[in-house]
Protein backbone atom coordinates (compact mmCIF):
# COMPACT_ATOMS: atom_id res chain seq x y z
CA UNK A 1 0.00 0.00 0.00
CA UNK A 2 2.84 2.36 0.85
CA UNK A 3 4.45 1.66 -2.53
CA UNK A 4 1.19 2.57 -4.31
CA UNK A 5 0.92 5.85 -2.39
CA UNK A 6 4.51 6.81 -3.21
CA UNK A 7 3.95 6.00 -6.89
CA UNK A 8 0.79 8.10 -6.99
CA UNK A 9 2.47 11.11 -5.36
CA UNK A 10 5.45 10.82 -7.70
CA UNK A 11 3.22 10.73 -10.78
CA UNK A 12 1.21 13.69 -9.51
CA UNK A 13 4.38 15.75 -8.95
CA UNK A 14 5.70 14.87 -12.40
CA UNK A 15 2.41 15.88 -14.00
CA UNK A 16 2.39 19.18 -12.10
CA UNK A 17 5.94 20.06 -13.13
CA UNK A 18 5.39 18.97 -16.74
CA UNK A 19 2.68 21.60 -17.10
CA UNK A 20 4.82 24.41 -15.70
CA UNK A 21 4.79 27.43 -17.97
CA UNK A 22 6.48 30.79 -18.05
CA UNK A 23 5.40 34.21 -19.20
CA UNK A 24 7.71 35.98 -21.64
CA UNK A 25 7.58 39.76 -22.02
CA UNK A 26 9.31 41.67 -24.82
CA UNK A 27 9.66 45.45 -24.95
CA UNK A 28 9.68 46.56 -28.58
CA UNK A 29 10.25 49.92 -30.28
CA UNK A 30 8.34 50.38 -33.54
CA UNK A 31 9.50 52.96 -36.08
CA UNK A 32 9.52 53.79 -39.76
CA UNK A 33 13.31 54.20 -39.87
CA UNK A 34 15.25 52.57 -42.67
CA UNK A 35 17.00 49.35 -41.74
CA UNK A 36 16.26 45.79 -40.77
CA UNK A 37 14.47 44.33 -37.78
CA UNK A 38 16.45 43.04 -34.81
CA UNK A 39 17.26 39.33 -35.02
CA UNK A 40 15.23 38.37 -31.89
CA UNK A 41 12.18 40.13 -33.36
CA UNK A 42 12.53 38.72 -36.89
CA UNK A 43 9.94 35.97 -36.34
CA UNK A 44 7.43 38.42 -34.82
CA UNK A 45 8.00 41.20 -37.39
CA UNK A 46 5.25 40.10 -39.85
CA UNK A 47 2.66 39.91 -37.05
CA UNK A 48 3.79 43.27 -35.66
CA UNK A 49 3.71 44.89 -39.09
CA UNK A 50 0.22 43.54 -39.74
CA UNK A 51 -1.01 44.86 -36.38
CA UNK A 52 0.81 48.21 -36.22
CA UNK A 53 2.04 49.00 -39.75
CA UNK A 54 5.58 50.12 -38.90
CA UNK A 55 8.58 49.14 -41.03
CA UNK A 56 11.17 48.44 -38.32
CA UNK A 57 11.01 46.76 -34.91
CA UNK A 58 13.76 46.77 -32.30
CA UNK A 59 13.84 44.74 -29.07
CA UNK A 60 14.58 47.00 -26.10
CA UNK A 61 14.20 44.40 -23.36
CA UNK A 62 13.11 40.85 -22.62
CA UNK A 63 12.31 38.85 -19.49
CA UNK A 64 10.84 35.46 -18.74
CA UNK A 65 9.50 34.26 -15.38
CA UNK A 66 7.85 31.04 -14.25
CA UNK A 67 4.13 31.26 -13.62
CA UNK A 68 2.64 30.04 -10.37
CA UNK A 69 -1.02 30.35 -9.52
CA UNK A 70 -1.77 33.56 -7.59
CA UNK A 71 1.95 34.50 -7.50
CA UNK A 72 2.89 37.96 -8.78
CA UNK A 73 5.83 37.89 -11.20
CA UNK A 74 7.93 41.01 -11.75
CA UNK A 75 9.46 41.37 -15.20
CA UNK A 76 11.90 44.31 -15.37
CA UNK A 77 12.28 45.12 -19.07
CA UNK A 78 14.70 48.01 -18.63
CA UNK A 79 14.32 51.62 -19.78
CA UNK A 80 12.04 52.16 -16.76
CA UNK A 81 9.42 49.62 -17.93
CA UNK A 82 8.18 46.88 -15.59
CA UNK A 83 5.44 44.28 -16.09
CA UNK A 84 3.69 42.47 -13.24
CA UNK A 85 1.86 39.27 -14.18
CA UNK A 86 -0.31 37.23 -11.83
CA UNK A 87 -1.70 33.91 -13.02
CA UNK A 88 -5.38 33.64 -12.06
CA UNK A 89 -6.36 30.41 -13.85
CA UNK A 90 -4.53 27.82 -15.90
CA UNK A 91 -5.27 24.71 -17.86
CA UNK A 92 -3.42 22.83 -20.60
CA UNK A 93 -4.43 25.23 -23.37
CA UNK A 94 -4.97 28.61 -21.75
CA UNK A 95 -3.60 30.83 -18.99
CA UNK A 96 -5.52 33.75 -17.54
CA UNK A 97 -3.21 36.52 -16.35
CA UNK A 98 -3.74 39.79 -14.60
CA UNK A 99 -1.21 42.14 -16.20
CA UNK A 100 0.04 45.53 -15.03
CA UNK A 101 2.49 47.51 -17.19
CA UNK A 102 4.35 50.44 -15.65
CA UNK A 103 6.64 53.13 -17.00
CA UNK A 104 8.56 54.26 -13.90
CA UNK A 105 5.70 54.85 -11.44
CA UNK A 106 3.00 55.47 -14.05
CA UNK A 107 0.59 52.63 -14.76
CA UNK A 108 0.16 52.29 -18.54
CA UNK A 109 -2.12 49.25 -18.62
CA UNK A 110 -3.93 47.13 -16.08
CA UNK A 111 -5.96 44.30 -17.59
CA UNK A 112 -6.76 40.60 -17.53
CA UNK A 113 -5.84 38.58 -20.60
CA UNK A 114 -6.02 34.98 -21.74
CA UNK A 115 -2.87 33.61 -23.33
CA UNK A 116 -2.21 30.38 -25.18
CA UNK A 117 1.31 29.05 -25.72
CA UNK A 118 2.81 30.36 -28.96
CA UNK A 119 0.14 33.05 -29.49
CA UNK A 120 1.46 36.46 -28.57
CA UNK A 121 -0.59 39.35 -27.31
CA UNK A 122 0.62 42.81 -28.32
CA UNK A 123 -0.19 45.87 -26.24
CA UNK A 124 0.40 49.35 -27.66
CA UNK A 125 2.21 51.56 -25.20
CA UNK A 126 3.29 55.17 -25.25
CA UNK A 127 4.24 57.14 -28.34
CA UNK A 128 7.74 58.58 -28.37
CA UNK A 129 7.81 61.13 -31.16
CA UNK A 130 6.77 59.21 -34.28
CA UNK A 131 7.64 55.85 -32.67
CA UNK A 132 5.66 53.51 -30.44
CA UNK A 133 6.62 51.28 -27.56
CA UNK A 134 4.94 47.87 -27.77
CA UNK A 135 4.70 45.10 -25.18
CA UNK A 136 4.57 41.49 -26.39
CA UNK A 137 3.39 38.77 -23.99
CA UNK A 138 3.57 35.05 -24.62
CA UNK A 139 3.42 31.75 -22.73
CA UNK A 140 6.47 29.54 -23.16
CA UNK A 141 6.90 25.99 -21.85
Amino acid sequence: MRWLSISFVTLWLLAATAQAASVQALLIRASNEAGTNDAPIQALAPKLQKSFGFKKYQQLGARTDELKLQKRSRLDLGKGFVVYATEKKADKKEHELEVEWYSCKTCLVKTTIKLMPGRQVFIKGPEVGKEWIILSLDIVK
